[in-house]
């Protein structure tokens, strides 16, 4: 591991003093924006558990079935809006992961987690991503729903 030279120990600090306000400006932006997307027919947007208060660095969009989240994907994904797949296949599906899994686990019989993995697509929350983008994206969705 290496240690953090004096600037980059100077830079950390300036910046853990604007933290707060920048979780805050995050959780306002996804207050304004879950109620959009959890309006969108078909569509659920995963969320905090009651009384707990995330970061909300994106959105998880869990969409009608796999052909519609790959048109939207279609749609967004290479455009750089900050539209994307946050997992690409459930964890049983990597060959490489088979020693870790072990065999007759049970563990490849994860249909749950497949169906995840084929539903979910995430939406940025970032404060570069401005409200007419997002409207845009919002837009496309709907479009695909």
């Amino acid at each position: 591991m290496h240690s953090l030279d004096r600037l980059r120990l100077r830079v950390a600090a300036n910046a853990l003093g604007r933290l707060p306000a920048h979780l805050d400006q995050g959780r306002e932006r996804a207050r304004q924006r879950y109620a959009r997307l959890a309006g969108l027919k078909g569509v659920s947007v995963l969320g905090d558990r009651p009384g707990a208060d995330g970061t909300w660095p994106f959105f998880m969009l869990i969409m009608p079935d796999k052909k519609r989240r790959d048109n939207a994907l279609q749609r967004l994904w290479r455009e750089g809006l900050g539209v994307s797949k946050l997992f690409a296949r459930a964890l049983p599906d990597y060959d490489f992961l088979a020693p870790v899994l072990g065999d007759g686990s049970g563990a490849s019989d994860c249909p749950n987690a497949r169906e995840l993995a084929d539903r979910m697509l995430t939406v940025s929350n970032t404060h570069w991503l401005d409200d007419e983008t997002f409207d845009r994206i919002a837009g496309e969705l709907e479009r695909v729903l």
